[in-house]
């Protein structure tokens, strides 16, 4: 069964960029899993379709990037790999530069490991800030970040027994940093 996404159906009709990313991305995950429990192509469409809701007053080329960032956000490589990749794939050099940068800072900052000291009352907002910090100050890439959490956790209830201890991390970061972390934004 394919889950209709009206929103990103629509932009790729209006965006010839988003239409080539959207088949790279179809290519580049075939048969990978996110949290063995989705496609990882349904994962990055659901990030992307976040992307789209929540950045409706933003300018269409900014948008164009998010949603191409949030649909590459999971291939593998560094960004120097992934631009030359784009390009390959007949993605604009300058559009693709920035998408290879908006991927690269979802990923990092999304790799930042959430180890919360029980005993240390100041770690969740230093870790908020280290996030803040990490994403230069650029609310396009927290709107990225903050799209991928709500797409991973879309799907919690449905991971497997073997990854609940994971589950139950990202639901922990979810709820005690990126919750607060949206409404100071």
């Amino acid at each position: 069964m394919t889950l209709a996404l009206p929103e990103i159906d629509y932009l790729v009709k209006q965006d010839f960029n988003i239409n080539d990313v959207l088949r790279i991305a179809r290519k580049a995950y075939s048969g990978r899993l996110f949290l063995d429990a989705q496609s990882y192509f349904l994962h990055a469409r659901l990030t992307a379709e976040h992307v789209i809701r929540v950045s409706a007053g933003l300018d269409k080329e900014t948008k164009e990037l998010m949603v191409c960032a949030a649909l590459l956000h999971g291939v593998q490589g560094d960004p120097s790999a992934l631009n030359l990749y784009l390009i390959r794939e007949g993605i604009d050099a300058q559009k693709a530069a920035k998408i290879s940068e908006l991927v690269f800072l979802l990923r990092h900052i999304s790799s930042i490991p959430y180890l919360p000291d029980l005993t240390g009352e100041y770690y969740i907002y230093n870790h908020m800030n280290l996030i803040i910090q990490e994403s230069q100050g650029r609310p396009e890439v927290m709107l990225l970040v903050f799209c991928d959490m709500l797409a991973s956790i879309s799907i919690i209830r449905n991971i497997p027994a073997s990854q609940q201890a994971y589950a139950e991390y990202i639901y922990q970061e979810a709820k005690q940093v990126y919750a607060v972390l949206a409404e100071r934004s």
